[in-house]
């Protein structure tokens, strides 16, 4: 019961917290600076009026460029071999390329699952009964992640 009190209490002052921030924002977008009026008159900046692009953030004009998003997983099939080796495992894609000739279960084990989603073969070895990779073997994994 006490946890649970302490976490609303918590909660109450992060609320109160970002309230104030908020405020803080809100009215600073209110004032503006008198080389910025409009035509001899200050023009007030309300939340109904304000630029929701990134161009005008806190009336200063920002100039943003994104770069496309690159989709991997649309590009996964496309890396299928030996020698450009991707799998997804677990909802992420890993670049095992460099796995290749290190294997402990050959090529040929890895090679069927490129360009693929490796999550059963992965847990299971490929075997029935189930034989999961070890801790080891999963951690080994993470230095090929790519996203």
């Amino acid at each position: 019961m006490k946890f649970f009190l302490n976490s609303i209490v918590k909660l109450a002052i992060i609320n109160f917290l970002l309230l104030v921030f908020v405020s803080v924002l809100i009215s600073g977008q209110k004032t503006q600076n008198p080389t910025q009026a409009t035509s001899g008159a200050l023009k007030e900046q309300t939340m109904d009026n304000l630029s929701p692009s990134p161009s005008n953030v806190l009336g200063k004009n920002v100039s943003v460029t994104l770069a496309p998003v690159k989709d991997v997983f649309a590009e996964l099939s496309l890396h299928n071999t030996k020698s450009d080796c991707w799998i997804g495992y677990r909802g992420h894609i890993y670049n095992i390329t460099p796995v290749f000739g290190t294997h402990p279960g050959g090529d040929a084990v890895m090679l069927k699952d490129c360009g693929a989603d490796a999550t059963s073969s992965f847990d299971s070895k490929g075997k029935n009964p189930p034989m999961p990779h070890s801790a080891n073997a999963e951690s080994l994994l993470q230095q090929y992640l790519i996203q």
